[in-house]
């Protein structure tokens, strides 16, 4: 029997943390600065646009700037006013004023504030618009969002800027470690589900998304090896196509049609609250770069599409919205279907898969503006 079993192991424990050493070491020499430069949570500078809400899961951090990495020409500033939108103070007002709703496409990630979506709407239209936009919400926490700010803040418009993960993030209960408000289709009425998570434990990141930061922040091994993962499997943008394509094409009565439909109802709630509070809804369909630009990755959905006995229309999502928007009477703006025919639709987007570059973000503006001039004009005094 040995005695010192440890010993047999101390030697290819040596030779493992050698290995990994000259690895690391490797890939400090080697890879690019730009491994820290695409995640923005690994730079040192960095400093996150929002902090935990005990109501609505997470929120922009009030009177603050938040330094983030541009995926093309380095750090930039976003500037958060006192209410924690993004731009300057808001004022009592007695012209038309817009409130634009969205994700981190509205609030204009990796955009200079003057590249943003809102402050090009009201460049083109003259009308304010404050940019209510939160990195990472659904239509269900920009619901609740409205709902606890229309009766402080004076407003004659409000777009709501839906994105392709919203059908994803509107039935998730946690979304990027945090706990969330959510609705519930209840016999046909919508139910808020969990409006104060102030009465649940404290809010922490997940401990998976913990030791994930901690790793970044210390090797630059790890780092790479997740973004080449990351590169393949597209987890940068939280799967949102795959989620969406296994939605669409293997589990439709499952999951798509029940996350449709209680999207559509949150939808339906919005438009009939803002024009009870005397306002003008707008819904605006925001382009998405893996299905507006067809070759941008040829064969993506091949491994889906193979499993089903005809080709999936991608675009089922924008006329299911239109076809919808159409029998209630809603402002619809259908930006996903008008940038693909746009020749200069290559130009729209950033190399992240997802986001709007400053091009894309003044093309969907121009293509809203008409509607919040048809909206503003009778109101303005």
């Amino acid at each position: 029997m040995d005695k010192f079993p440890a010993k047999r192991l101390l030697v290819p424990a040596v030779i493992f943390f050698l290995v990994l050493a000259s690895a690391e070491l490797s890939v400090m020499l080697i890879a690019p600065q730009r491994l820290y430069n695409r995640y923005n949570s690994v730079h040192p500078d960095y400093r996150p646009p929002t902090e935990p809400h005990c109501y609505l899961g997470w929120y922009n951090r009030p009177s603050s700037e938040t330094i983030s990495y541009d995926l093309d020409s380095g750090l930039y500033t976003a500037r958060h006013n006192a209410v924690g939108f993004r731009g300057p103070e808001v004022y009592n007002t007695t012209v038309s004023r817009a409130l634009a709703f969205g994700d981190s496409q509205t609030y204009g990630l990796y955009l200079s504030e003057a590249e943003t979506i809102p402050r090009r709407l009201q460049g083109l239209t003259g009308v304010e618009t404050l940019n209510l936009g939160v990195i990472g919400y659904s239509t269900d926490q920009e619901l609740v969002l409205y709902e606890s700010l229309k009766g402080n803040l004076e407003h004659d418009i409000v777009i709501v800027f839906f994105y392709i993960n919203d059908l994803n993030g509107n039935i998730q209960r946690m979304q990027h470690g945090l706990q969330k408000p959510y609705y519930a289709l209840r016999n046909g009425s919508l139910v808020l589900k969990k409006a104060d998570i102030c009465e649940l434990p404290e809010q922490r990141d997940h401990t998976y998304f913990g030791l994930d930061r901690i790793f970044r922040s210390w090797s630059h091994l790890y780092t790479w090896a997740v973004n080449v993962r990351q590169d393949r499997e597209q987890i940068h943008f939280y799967d949102v196509f795959d989620q969406i394509a296994y939605y669409l094409m293997r589990q439709e009565g499952r999951y798509y049609r029940p996350s449709l439909d209680l999207t559509l109802a949150i939808l339906e709630r919005f438009r009939d609250e803002v024009e009870a509070d005397g306002g003008c809804f707008i819904l605006v369909n925001l382009p998405v770069k893996l299905i507006v630009l067809e070759d941008y990755r040829p064969g993506y959905f091949d491994g889906y599409l193979d499993r089903t006995e005809d080709d999936f229309d991608f675009y089922r999502i924008d006329h299911e919205l239109e076809a919808f928007a159409q029998d209630r009477g809603m402002t619809f703006v259908n930006t996903n279907i008008l940038v693909s025919a746009d020749p200069r639709r290559h130009a729209y987007f950033v190399d992240d898969d997802a986001h709007l570059s400053a091009e894309g973000a003044g093309k969907v503006a121009e293509l809203v503006a008409p509607y919040v001039r048809e909206c503003s004009e009778p109101r303005n005094i």
